[in-house]
């Protein structure tokens, strides 16, 4: 993907369960590393808003290697910030110009969408050079994954239950009302 958040974004929501606007708006100053927990913002529900959630290695690992890209943040500043992308030069590197910190991510569709299709195509066998032939036949019958960006939180809840998570700590987790 271009979208340089795409894979933190992804992994945040797979890993605490979190909605796509509350992790949109997440701040620094609400990520404890020290701790390993972060505390969500607003969020749909009373019970969501404010609470405190566990950081699992991998999402403090992403979180981290995500930190590093931005060695001035103040806790003011937005955890995925407001960004434009484009790519150049001879090998074609895509790069993040414009970085707002002040202003939250506006959206990541486009890269999702674009994931989804990637991902069917892998499925399918399909690999990257044969994606740039124009004529290629299979890619007439490659559709995206239907896969909801919601989903993640799905399967966020359904991999804490099987892990053995009580239901009431998952519900906090996540935020469900009572």
């Amino acid at each position: 993907s271009r979208s340089r958040s795409l894979v933190p974004f992804v992994t945040l929501a797979i890993e605490t369960g979190a909605r796509y606007g509350t992790i949109r708006t997440l701040q620094w100053g609400s990520v404890d590393f020290e701790n390993r927990c972060l505390r969500w913002g607003k969020d749909k529900t009373a019970a969501g808003t404010g609470r405190v959630v566990p950081l699992s290695q991998r999402a403090v690992a992403a979180l981290s290697f995500w930190a590093t890209h931005f060695p001035e943040d103040k806790p003011e500043h937005y955890v995925f910030p407001a960004e434009r992308y484009g790519a150049g030069g001879d090998q074609f590197s895509v790069k993040a110009y414009n970085v707002d910190p002040a202003k939250p991510i506006g959206s990541i569709k486009e890269a999702w969408e674009a994931a989804k299709l990637r991902a069917a195509k892998i499925l399918k066998g399909i690999d990257d050079e044969e994606a740039e032939m124009e004529d290629a036949p299979q890619l007439e019958s490659v559709k995206p994954l239907q896969c909801r960006f919601h989903d993640l939180r799905h399967t966020a809840v359904s991999r804490m239950l099987n892990a053995g998570v009580p239901i009431a700590k998952v519900a906090k987790i996540v935020g469900w009302s009572p």
